[in-house]
């Protein structure tokens, strides 16, 4: 029997999708299998619904022995100091510099980096049962700027909504040469060339292409001369 309760950062999510981080190793046909023969129980209940919606502090009760459990912390090697813009007990923004990727399966990169900063910070801090922190959105690797990581789920949620409903804005800025004569509207179409892994701009549409427009500005700059 395998006994598990329902943290705020394991919360908001379905039955089976915690079941499938709890239970990495587990086939998911010997998962389903259990909510068949009716080996699952939530706060002393039998259920067979596997898209349950778990809530904090639910009791799971799993009936079945020689469960393994793996929702142990991963192990994070020795990373480089992250440049730390802001941080509190909800999130921390972290400023990204050039040439560092901010996620990739295998070798450093900016996720790592600060898992590896926050486990040094926090030696004893509990982690929870399937929560894994990670960036709210990405910058390319040649770009800097800042990134956000939540830490728990509640912000996590709280981020995802907020960057679809358009409360997060990014911006860019870039230094161009030459001089602008006057304001540009370009308007087009880009899309993603798998053989040079880069985005493409075309004025044209092609095949699974989006549309984008960027808009160019005049700013006066002035010059004292001593």
């Amino acid at each position: 029997m395998t006994t598990l309760t329902i943290t705020a950062n394991d919360a908001d999510q379905t039955l089976i999708n915690y079941l499938k981080k709890v239970f990495k190793t587990l086939p998911l046909s010997k998962i389903y299998r259990l909510f068949r023969t009716k080996k699952i129980r939530v706060n002393n209940k039998t259920t067979t619904d596997f898209k349950y919606r778990l809530q904090e502090n639910d009791l799971v009760v799993i009936y079945e022995s020689n469960l393994v459990v793996n929702y142990k912390p991963e192990k994070i090697t020795k990373e480089a100091p992250i440049e730390l813009f802001y941080e509190d007990d909800n999130f921390l923004i972290v400023n990204k510099d050039h040439n560092i990727v901010v996620h990739q399966p295998y070798g450093s990169c900016l996720d790592n980096m600060v898992k590896y900063y926050l486990q040094q910070k926090y030696p004893k801090k509990k982690r929870e049962q399937t929560f894994n922190i990670s960036h709210q959105y990405r910058l390319d690797k040649l770009t800097k700027g800042l990134i956000i990581y939540p830490k728990n789920k509640m912000t996590q949620n709280a981020l995802h909504n907020a960057t679809k409903n358009g409360q997060i804005i990014k911006k860019y800025l870039a230094i161009c040469s030459g001089q602008l004569t006057k304001n540009l509207n370009i308007s087009g179409y880009i899309t993603h060339d798998e053989l040079t892994m880069k985005m493409k701009f075309s004025i044209e549409p092609s095949e699974q292409s989006k549309s984008c427009s960027t808009s160019l500005h005049q700013y006066l700059i002035l010059k004292t001369l001593l």
